[in-house]
């Protein structure tokens, strides 16, 4: 595979690796659990499945990606995000995706009811394409805004994620 025809699949990664995702429309927003951070789950099923239907029922039809690098911070729509993953996910390409998230992170109530911020996740893209010896990886600390899911007494969506890459707090 020549490094040209690589490039779309690199771009794709990339976005995907600073927001960890977001299309316009109604979904469903169906993941269901005891608690708000039930979403992780979601999130790693939809990567390791590769099921985009699970992805759209995750996000909020609001859903929004803020991803923060040094220099800028990009907002990315629902839209733009599930497109970009439906092409990884649908990629003859595409050996393996995952997505995970390591411990140690903090549940904090929202100020609106049935809100809260699942805040210093760090979570980890991870995708190999067959041409590749390794998986092109990236980890970035991420915030997840979730809700109650609208119409639904145990489910939860996520409708704002705010992605930082290679941005670190003066105390680290």
């Amino acid at each position: 595979m020549s490094v040209r025809s690589f490039r779309p699949i690199q771009r794709s990664l990339a976005a995907l690796a600073l927001v960890v995702l977001s299309v316009g429309g109604v979904a469903s927003a169906a993941c269901v659990g005891d608690s708000p951070e039930v979403v992780l789950t979601c999130y790693a099923e939809a990567y390791e499945l590769r099921e985009i239907e699970v992805l759209e029922e995750l996000l909020a039809s609001d859903y929004a990606w803020v991803a923060v690098t040094p220099h800028r911070a990009e907002v990315i729509d629902r839209g733009t995000t599930l497109k970009a993953a439906r092409g990884m996910f649908t990629d003859p390409r595409l050996e393996s995706a995952s997505l995970t998230f390591a411990d140690g992170y903090d549940v904090v109530e929202g100020q609106d009811p049935d809100t809260w911020r699942i805040e210093g996740v760090l979570a980890t893209l991870s995708a190999k394409l067959e041409s590749m010896t390794e998986p092109h990886v990236v980890t970035a600390s991420t915030t997840y805004y979730v809700r109650k899911a609208p119409a639904t007494k145990s489910g939860y969506e996520v409708y704002r994620e705010v992605t930082f890459e290679g941005v670190t707090s003066s105390n680290e």
